[in-house]
């Protein structure tokens, strides 16, 4: 008897906790459902442009995203830029304040927009700069043009037997309004001419990530000087940003402080064994001082 009562207030239990996670589920569905109506809201009138289809991606870290089309003039699609943005920043809007922060964070690179984002308390909502949640819950949706500028397909051929030719490029840094001459070949990576321009202005290339653009293009590093058809005086953007500190960085640290406590122990070790040594040295010589004396008094 005792046993089927245990047994139905397991079931009960069971039944219970069944109907406690489906309340859950539903709710969290239905929380999953409310974001969703509120950003096609915002979608509905600022829809983001086509994207690509494929593996095309613009932008890095919180500004990644699949790659859009445009077939707009930059002046037009500055004007597109400028009606959402003026929108969302007027004071007829009763979170412009915010709004404008996140105009700032996309305007900057990923990682002063991170810096800028966790200074206001506001965060992403799927790790992505377009959909971004503040502290009191709220969401706001960015369409893809205001973030990043658009994906230009562009075949990017190795041609065999390329002629090389002597290139004077000035290389013109954006937030410094600062400009270097560099005299390079077409044959040259994206990399090597990053190093190169770091190496002429004394900047560490390990401490600052260093963003090259032409006509519109980022230069990437594994690509060559020709595959951009960047000719002689051609001038080339620059941007640079140190690179944030890593974990990776704490934890050598951790591990060298590991290393400099293992090699004081094993000096401390060392000693000690040295000490022991001298110690029992001192004890045999005077066993043989006494065993001496010994061998003296017996014999007279």
């Amino acid at each position: 008897m005792g046993s089927c009562q245990a047994s139905n207030v397991i079931e009960i239990n069971s039944q219970e906790d069944a109907k406690i996670l489906s309340n859950k589920k539903k709710l969290a569905l239905a929380e999953k459902q409310d974001i969703q109506a509120i950003i096609n809201e915002q979608k509905e009138e600022f829809p983001d442009m086509e994207e690509w289809e494929g593996e095309r991606y613009k932008g890095i870290g919180i500004k990644r995203m699949k790659g859009y089309k445009c077939n707009l003039q930059i002046d037009k699609l500055n004007q597109k830029r400028d009606e959402f943005w003026n929108k969302r920043n007027s004071h007829g809007n009763p979170n412009y304040k915010t709004w404008r922060v996140i105009n700032q964070a996309c305007v900057y690179d990923e990682y002063r927009a991170n810096v800028l984002l966790e200074e206001y308390n506001l965060t992403t909502y799927n790790g992505c700069i377009n959909h971004i949640v503040d502290k009191k819950g709220n969401h706001y949706n960015i369409p893809n043009y205001c973030i990043n500028d658009p994906y230009f397909e562009r075949e990017y051929t190795i041609k065999e037997n390329i002629e090389k030719k002597n290139l004077k490029i000035n290389l013109y840094e954006v937030a410094n309004n600062t400009n270097s001459i560099l005299e390079v070949t077409n044959l040259i990576t994206g990399l090597e001419l990053k190093k190169l321009f770091c190496h002429k202005n004394n900047i560490s290339f390990d401490e600052y990530n260093i963003r090259m653009f032409f006509s519109g293009m980022e230069i990437s590093n594994e690509h060559f000087l020709y595959q951009y058809n960047i000719k002689n005086d051609f001038k080339i953007q620059v941007m640079r940003v140190p690179r944030p500190k890593t974990d990776e960085t704490k934890e050598e640290k951790k591990e060298n402080k590991k290393e400099e406590v293992k090699n004081e122990k094993k000096e401390e070790n060392k000693e000690e064994m040295k000490n022991k040594k001298n110690e029992k040295e001192s004890e045999d010589d005077e066993e043989i001082i006494n065993n001496n004396n010994g061998v003296e008094n017996a014999e007279e």
